[in-house]
């Protein structure tokens, strides 16, 4: 057999090297991440350890602490969201001048489980003490922990993210959490307004976390009612779509069969959102994301 070259000795020496400390990163990695790395829709890296999804690649460390050890306990959640509430400055003019000290009350828990991830979610208001008028709307702020390895681990706080409410509180029932995505969950705040003769208006507002922070997504009228002339009222379901935010789809009836409701041109708001031309409340409507927020599907471009 012919002998090799130098120049040909150098590169079989090279390849065997670069096998061996292939070998070993291979073997560094293996031991210190169970799982594949790859990327994800939203062009971050996305790590998959013991079944869970984890935004921050960091957070694998397998010698992370996390915040909760075992089982749930929102008592310890609860805790350690009022301790952060209390180390936030807060601005007196955002409550009407409103002196401190604040109240920090829980207002409600959710789980939201999605394909390979489990979150929790807790949500506080924010106020003065006896704060209490029309117009005294308090902050909302929302607190996520996600189930990991041994226990719960805190990865997102949002202080003061939208006021809501009125008379100085927001009730449990005017909220709920859902999955809207593969990834993301909406935050569905339901507000309503009422009158001396007796009618009332309700409206939701869509919150999502979208490029790293909360933010409005959706506003819509989801119902209306005046005494002796009918009034209609909707529901909000979800329809999974194969890339981005699932679609919504919106539901209206009639709350007297027998008093069609039609929309007053008289009156404010959007009538294109939920009736026709001639005022007709449209029975369905289904509003898709175009990347900044929902529209319904006959606008969307």
């Amino acid at each position: 057999m012919a002998a090799k070259s130098g120049l040909e000795k150098w590169y079989w020496i090279a390849g065997v090297v670069g096998t061996i400390i292939a070998g070993f990163a291979l073997s560094e990695h293996s031991d210190k991440v169970s799982g594949i790395l790859h990327f994800g829709r939203n062009q971050r890296q996305i790590v998959r350890n013991q079944g869970t999804i984890i935004a921050d690649p960091k957070a694998a460390a397998a010698n992370e602490p996390v915040d909760i050890v075992g089982k749930w306990d929102r008592a310890q959640g609860e805790a350690m969201a009022v301790a952060e509430l209390e180390r936030k400055a807060w601005d007196p003019e955002d409550f009407l001048d409103g002196d401190p000290p604040y109240a920090h009350k829980f207002v409600s828990e959710h789980s939201v489980l999605f394909k390979n991830r489990h979150l929790i979610v807790l949500t506080f208001q924010t106020a003065p003490k006896d704060y209490v008028c029309r117009s005294c709307i308090p902050f909302l702020s929302f607190f996520e922990f996600e189930e990991r390895q041994g226990g719960w681990k805190r990865i997102s706080s949002d202080l003061g993210v939208v006021r809501v409410g009125r008379d100085g509180k927001f009730l449990q029932e005017n909220i709920s959490v859902r999955v809207i995505g593969e990834n993301t969950y909406g935050v569905f705040l339901t507000d309503w307004d009422t009158s001396d003769q007796g009618v009332w208006s309700r409206d939701v507002s869509v919150l999502a976390r979208i490029g790293g922070s909360f933010r409005k997504i959706m506003g819509l009228e989801t119902g209306y009612s005046v005494p002796e002339s009918g009034g209609w009222s909707s529901t909000i379901t979800t329809s999974p779509t194969s890339t981005g935010l699932y679609d919504l789809v919106v539901d209206r009836v009639q709350n007297d069969p027998h008093h069609t409701f039609k929309w007053n041109d008289g009156r404010d708001g959007d009538r294109k959102g939920v009736a026709d031309d001639d005022g007709s409340i449209r029975p369905r409507d289904v509003f898709k994301f175009d990347g900044n927020s929902y529209v319904r599907r006959d606008d969307f471009r």
